[in-house]
């Protein structure tokens, strides 16, 4: 089970990718579904600028909560922010924020 404070990292991480992209954030409440989209988000980043292609896949091929604080802790973020094209997150952002806020709303399960 993931922790509050877990939760809040990925929160911000996504948030700090949003705000990277061009957006005005995201504020939304973390859930494992939320997590599992934002990994989506990463993959698609990476097919994109080859900036992750050092992070792991996720086991079972979805993010979670506590992997993603495990495998990309902030310092870690903050370098694969600051390595990929914002042109790639811009349009992952226009594609996936939906499927964020669904995600968000359906809960854990």
């Amino acid at each position: 089970m993931a922790s509050t404070l877990d939760r809040d990292k990925v929160r911000r991480m996504i948030d700090e990718y949003f705000k990277t992209a061009g957006h005005t954030g995201w504020n939304g409440e973390v859930n494992e579904r939320v997590a599992a989209v934002f990994g989506e988000m990463l993959q698609k980043t990476s097919m994109c600028s080859h900036a992750l292609s050092w992070v792991p896949r996720p086991p079972g091929g979805k993010a979670s909560i506590v992997w993603l604080c495990t495998q990309i802790g902030s310092g870690a973020f903050r370098s694969i922010r600051d390595n990929s094209s914002v042109t790639c997150m811009k349009g992952i952002v226009y594609g996936y924020k939906r499927k964020l806020d669904i995600a968000e709303a359906l809960g854990t399960n």
